[in-house]
Order: C-alpha cells, then structure tokens, then sequence
C-alpha cells in the first residue's frame, strides 16, 4: 500500500521531532518487526535518512550545560580580590624587607630578625594566593592546577616551607642578638 505525500510529508516533520533513541526503535519496527514491517521503503528511507543526519550532526549541548560551560568558563577568568589584596601584602611586605635589609646591612648581619620575619610572611601571602585563585591559569610563576598539579602544589609548599625557614631564622636571629 503506497502513503501519500502528504502522510510522508507529516511523518517526516513528526520523525525530525524525535530524538535518536526513539528513531532506532522506530525503525526497528518498521523493518525488522515481523507483523509490523513496512511493505514500502519510503518510511523507512524516511527514519534513515534522519538517523544518517543526527548521526553526522555534532553533539549539541542543551542550554543548561552550555551556559553552565560559559560561566564556569569566566569564572576561571576571574581573580578574587582576596588574592589581589594578598599578593599586594606579599610584594608590601617583600618591598619593606628589602629597605630594612638594606638600612640594616651597615649594622651587621645579626640584625636580619625583622626582614627575614617579614620576608617569611610575603612568602605566606604568595602561598595563600595561590591556594585561592588555584582555578585561574597563568596567575603568578606557578602553572594551572589542572595541567600540571604537580608543578601548582609543589610550588605551594615551597611557597609555606620558605616561608617558615625565613620566620624560623628571623626568630633566631632576633634571639641571639637579645
């Protein structure tokens, strides 16, 4: 029994509505199903060639995933303004240690208590603005967490180690010197 063309019309707008899951059973049906299957081709060249064209077709997202893809995306981006105001401190902080190295130096190099202190808290400040801004690539001298974490962690701890020594020395230093 032969369709018309305008039941194949409104089958084929009815089969572009349907998504591929629902096409594969579809014509299952019409082919393969021994009481159901189709005599003609042409609804099945129908639910082919829509199978064909969804197949090829690149996977799209919904508009959910995808603007959630954006906004993940420029967060990222983002720097917080905690880590800007850390970063500030640690470059303060190493800029006022460097000057007092510098005043200091004519008295002896027992007086390297409060530079090294605050030498050791800039280091702490770098560090802690690397663990709040960790999402951001290209921020500071240490790499994205995501591409190479060895590299994002190790500089981290380097970061609080340095910066422990460098309190540990200006403590002992402030100490002999008393």
């Amino acid at each position: 029994m032969p369709f018309s063309k305008e039941y194949l019309k409104d089958y084929e707008d009815r089969i572009r509505t349907l998504p591929l899951e629902d096409l594969y059973d579809i014509i299952g049906l019409i082919r393969d199903h021994p009481f159901k299957a189709d005599d003609t081709p042409e609804r099945v060249r129908i639910v082919e060639k829509r199978i064909i064209e969804l197949e090829n077709e690149p996977a799209k997202l919904d508009p959910a995933e995808e603007l959630n893809e954006k906004l993940e995306e420029k967060y990222k981006k983002k720097y917080s303004t905690e880590g800007y105001l850390l970063n500030a401190a640690g470059v303060i902080l190493t800029i006022v240690s460097l000057g007092l190295l510098i005043i200091k130096k004519e008295n002896g190099y027992g007086h390297l208590d409060l530079p090294l202190c605050l030498l050791g808290v800039s280091l702490f400040c770098s560090g802690f603005s690397s663990l709040i801004d960790k999402r951001t690539s290209g921020r500071g001298w240490y790499a994205h967490k995501d591409a190479y974490p060895r590299t994002y962690w190790s500089s981290v701890l380097f970061q609080f180690a340095c910066g422990i020594a460098a309190i540990v020395f200006g403590i002992y230093f402030y100490l002999s010197n008393k």
